[in-house]
């Protein structure tokens, strides 16, 4: 059997003493009848019901597909080498 150096029996010395400490806060908070421990909550929201926030995709404009890629294109160079293999990576460059 080895014997420890100075520093490995301080540091082994420091975990006993912290586990002790977590230890004595856990045994503490479980004998205080006031401490408040987490717990769930359950929040149930009201439906408003008012049309007015429902609203369709229909009505955002799209851009062109060709248009599209042709900026993103410009705006991948702007940013450097290390970007177009990303940009290759999702299929959003032309080789």
């Amino acid at each position: 059997m080895r014997m420890l150096s100075i520093q490995e029996a301080q540091v082994l010395i420091h975990v006993y003493d912290l586990d002790d400490k977590l230890n004595s806060r856990i045994k503490n908070l479980e004998a205080d009848p006031d401490a408040t421990a987490p717990y769930d909550e359950l929040r149930i929201y009201d439906d408003e019901g008012d049309n007015i926030s429902r609203i369709t995709l229909e009505s955002l404009e799209s851009t062109d597909d060709a248009a599209a890629t042709g900026t993103l294109d410009q705006e991948i160079e702007k940013w450097g080498p290390r970007f177009n293999n990303l940009a290759d990576i999702y299929g959003k460059r032309e080789k």
